[in-house]
């Protein structure tokens, strides 16, 4: 039986699961690292090739920790 993991608010934030919350509680934010939620990177952009529209593709990771330089640290 597979179990549905239930969205999650906290710190003003929206997680997919209570251990990705919590994983974000005691670790990202306790870090003292500046850190990114849920932000999206896009791979590709749109683009228009032969006249069919193809899809933009991004990735979105949970968190992004960057160094005291402003360089991305960790991607999670």
């Amino acid at each position: 039986m597979q179990r549905i993991a239930r969205k999650v608010k906290a710190n003003g934030f929206t997680f997919d699961s209570q251990k990705e919350a919590n994983f974000y509680l005691k670790f990202v934010k306790e870090s003292g690292y500046k850190h990114e939620v849920h932000p999206s990177y896009v791979i590709k952009d749109k683009v228009t090739l032969g006249g069919v529209n193809l899809s933009r593709i991004s990735y979105t990771p949970d968190f992004v920790i960057f160094d005291n330089y402003g360089k991305i640290k960790h991607v999670y």
